[in-house]
């Protein structure tokens, strides 16, 4: 589904979203999206330290399978395979390569983040 994209304008392959945020991409409230994940329709919250979130890329994933008509059990077996893939050692070096790159765009000024954000969106074009 992803194609993966090398060099500084690859995008966060990990980018956290809320909960309303989910509701926002798949147009449903909290309390739907809480029933959703207890019938087996999204992925539980990834948890990190005290913090639960969704990961954007897999949210999307299951919004595209609804557009195009998926049932309900199709759906179950992505969420299964979203879950089962969620650590794998891949999975983690990207994350761990996700973290330090958000750690060194954070330190660029506004002007540079502009700036690269300007350069990358030229070379997908």
């Amino acid at each position: 589904m992803n194609e993966i994209i090398e060099g500084p304008c690859r995008p966060l392959a990990f980018r956290a979203v809320r909960r309303r945020d989910v509701g926002d991409i798949l147009g449903r409230g909290d309390s739907t999206v809480s029933l959703d994940v207890a019938r087996g329709l999204l992925p539980p919250p990834a948890k990190y330290g005290r913090n639960s979130f969704w990961l954007e890329s897999e949210i999307i994933e299951i919004a595209e399978a609804r557009l195009r008509g998926a049932a309900d059990d199709e759906i179950r077996e992505i969420v299964r395979r979203q879950i089962a893939e969620r650590d794998t050692p891949e999975q983690r070096e990207l994350r761990i390569a996700d973290r330090q790159r958000g750690i060194e765009l954070g330190k660029l000024s506004a002007a540079a983040r502009k700036a690269r954000r300007i350069q990358c969106a030229e070379a997908i074009t």
